[in-house]
């Protein structure tokens, strides 16, 4: 149990990359570096893929989750559903209605200028991305919309205010024709169709189908407004049915970001084993709750200490747990599940009594909101660096300086 959202790099075209041994750019197709795998409902029959480098929702799926390849997780899980939607590796919001890979290379996020992902906010169930394109910020709660047979995906928006215009490409398909009418759009290709509407839309928005893609253009905004861009794959005999969707109601985004319910009430102990005091090296044995409710594979990878005598300690799968009773005796040992989801955290320091670590996609700040010991707000602190599909890249330790400055070592193409 990893909890609504998962930090991984994928295929977003269904492709089993995991199978193979060392991959190649040929091999990559619409490949996520930095993937924000969203389950929208609690059988993970309907999930999204969002790219925090592109600002893109890469794909939706339904009928299924995803299988895993290999000894970890994290890396090259495929999609095992039915691929319901998909945008190409290119930006997925445009100041200039083009939307085009400005990269050179293409690693890495987007210019900063242009956009820039500030985090993830979980909240139950709930996943809020929170991101900048240009100088508008933009909260985005993906939903899954299901009825009669008819596979939805929502996007509820909270925008602005913005001083510009920005565009958003919500899917597209090679050779793809269609049209674009004041409430929506249709596109078309040999083996599908692919209807979109809005609700609630700032005023001014204009739909586009151009080049096999269906975009939305928004003018500058003045005030923080919220809205909902509703798409799915169905043909006209459903065309009623999609339109009672419009119909659902609208929760602004917001009111996910404040803290969330408590998601793992219990807390584990174990029991430790002082070591013999007798000689110069002696090591003491802290077992982990490896037979814990949630089934999360526990191989430790980094730790830090709080001020008051508590640690923090990273699993290789993405977990963060906190530990107390390290006191002399060991007799009773805390463990307390603060984190998951995140994308092998081999580096941890506390700042300030605040948590950092340093994982293959980003160093993630781990914000507790409401003070419940769970981190609600998983913050990019910092996601410069560029990344390759080889898989032993990774980013090992976390170190800070006087000054404040942090390090950590990455392994692969890098020196």
């Amino acid at each position: 149990e990893y909890g609504p959202v998962l930090s991984v790099a994928m295929a977003a075209d269904g492709r089993k990359l995991g199978e193979k041994k060392q991959l190649q750019l040929k091999d990559l197709g619409n490949f996520v570096f930095r993937a924000r795998l969203i389950s929208l409902n609690d059988d993970k029959s309907s999930n999204v893929c969002f790219d925090t480098e592109l600002l893109r929702m890469a794909a939706g799926w339904s009928g299924g989750f995803v299988e895993w390849k290999g000894a970890f997780k994290n890396m090259g899980p495929a999609i095992t559903g039915e691929i319901q939607f998909s945008t190409q590796p290119r930006p997925g919001w445009s100041l200039d209605g083009k939307f085009v890979d400005p990269r050179s290379p293409t690693e890495g996020p987007l210019p900063r200028k242009l956009g820039k992902y500030r985090g993830t906010y979980i909240h139950g169930s709930r996943v809020v991305l929170s991101y900048r394109v240009g100088q508008c910020s933009i909260l985005e709660m993906p939903e899954a919309l299901q009825t009669k047979g008819l596979n939805a995906f929502a996007r509820t928006l909270t925008l602005g205010p913005s001083p510009h215009p920005i565009s958003m490409l919500l899917c597209e398909s090679e050779n793809a024709k269609g049209n674009a009418t004041e409430k929506g759009a249709i596109l078309r290709d040999r083996k599908s169709q692919w209807r979109t509407a809005g609700v609630d839309l700032p005023q001014g928005a204009k739909w586009e189908v151009r080049e096999g893609q269906i975009i939305l253009h928004f003018r500058a905004i003045k005030q923080k407004t919220t809205c909902r861009v509703i798409l799915a794959r169905c043909d006209d005999s459903q065309s009623s049915t999609f339109q009672n969707l419009m119909k659902r109601e609208i929760i602004d985004p917001t009111k996910f970001t404040k803290g969330g319910p408590t998601r793992w009430k219990q807390i584990l102990t174990t029991q430790g084993k002082v070591g013999k005091d007798d000689q110069a090296y002696v090591v003491d044995d802290i077992p982990g709750p490896i037979d814990n409710p949630w089934k999360s594979w526990l191989r430790f990878g980094a730790l830090d200490f709080f001020d008051d005598g508590r640690a923090a300690i990273s699993t290789w799968d993405g977990d963060v747990w906190i530990v107390s009773g390290l006191d002399r005796e060991l007799k009773s040992v805390k463990w307390k599940r603060f984190a998951t989801g995140l994308m092998h955290p081999l580096g941890l320091k506390i700042i300030k009594g605040i948590i950092y670590v340093a994982g293959r996609d980003q160093i993630t700040k781990l914000h507790d909101l409401n003070g419940d010991d769970e981190a609600d707000f998983h913050e990019c602190f910092n996601n410069d660096a560029g990344l390759t599909p080889q898989r032993h890249e990774y980013v090992m330790d976390l170190q800070v300086d006087r000054a404040g400055n942090l390090y950590y070592c990455r392994s692969g193409h890098y020196t």
